[in-house]
């Protein structure tokens, strides 16, 4: 779901460069599907599914779209779909390339193969230093490899609306319009099962220094509304639901806020709404922490974070935070 939001600036440039071209946008979920139809169709893009990586499939899936250039992003290599459109002369682009840690160990063990596949790409961006450098040392040609920063930065960047934020504000804090900054609010985003013991621990102690503490925990998969809806009652801590209070069922009246659509967690950080705690899953946190950052937040971060390396060592030099 990441990657089809940071896709959104990107697409919206294409349509700048080339406002006649035809734009598709595809996926490989149907969650990825409902997220693409929401942002890509009011920019007159095609919204399908991406082919199963086998031979007649990409075959099938190109002789009907028969695109000139197709960018993919971050890691979606998929073979047989790279050797296919390169034989028919597509123009191939990786744009916000990464390469975690293991991939790496992958594609240095079997080298050759690998760079037999960043060669049929035309272009390669690299979202980071260190994505750079390991292309680089994969034997990526430097007149394809650049770097150009992380999508998701200008996603960010980009969709900041303070109208929309003095609304969200207004709601958690039960009408009234206050200033941004009056009081605290701790986030636990992108939860897992287990991990909300630990947010529950933490805030109920910080609620000792801090009364007045809001906590907004999205976990990361919204179906599991039930069964902490039940953890947090057996705590005995009052909670609201956000999509209750989004469609006006009730007010905000507890220092205490459940939010379950996850998906949009970054708004409010991006937004600038409130200063605030980012506590990250532990299994992933390298999304949360590109989403602090360029609103100048600094995330707490579980014991597990090899694979998010690369954005942990970006907060040890100095910037935002």
């Amino acid at each position: 779901m990441g990657e089809i939001l940071a896709a959104a600036p990107l697409a919206r440039e294409l349509r700048k460069l080339w406002p006649g071209a035809a734009l598709t946008v595809s996926t490989g979920t149907e969650t990825g599907q409902a997220l693409a139809r929401k942002h890509f169709l009011p920019l007159g893009a095609l919204v399908c599914y991406f082919p199963l990586d086998i031979p007649w499939a990409v075959r099938r899936y190109l002789e009907r779209l028969r695109p000139h250039l197709i960018i993919t992003l971050e890691s979606e290599i998929w073979p047989n779909f790279l050797d296919l459109s390169q034989q028919r002369g597509v123009l191939l682009a990786l744009a916000n390339a990464r390469m975690s840690d293991k991939s790496f160990r992958i594609f240095l063990r079997y080298r050759r193969y690998s760079l037999d596949l960043i060669n049929k790409y035309d272009l390669l961006s690299a979202s980071g230093g260190q994505d750079y450098q390991r292309l680089k040392e994969l034997g990526a040609p430097a007149e394809k490899l650049h770097l150009s920063g992380n999508l998701k930065y200008d996603r960010l960047l980009q969709e900041r609306d303070e109208a929309k934020a003095r609304n969200f504000r207004r709601m958690l804090q039960g009408g009234q319009d206050l200033s941004a900054g009056q009081e605290p609010v701790f986030l636990a985003a992108s939860t897992h099962p287990g991990e909300e013991e630990v947010v529950l621990a933490a805030y109920e102690r910080l609620r000792g220094p801090y009364p007045a503490l809001l906590l907004v925990l999205a976990p990361r998969h919204p179906e599991r509304a039930a069964s902490l809806a039940e953890r947090l009652t057996n705590r005995r801590l009052a909670f609201h639901y956000w999509s209750r209070l989004l469609a006006g069922l009730e007010a905000a009246a507890i220092p205490w806020c459940w939010w379950t659509p996850s998906a949009t967690s970054s708004a409010f950080i991006a937004r600038r709404i409130w200063p605030l705690w980012a506590a990250a899953s532990c299994r992933t946190a390298a999304k949360i922490f590109w989403n602090p950052r360029p609103g100048g937040y600094l995330p707490f971060m579980a014991p597990t974070w090899k694979t998010s390396a690369g954005p942990w060592k970006s907060w040890k030099r100095p910037g935002p935070g």
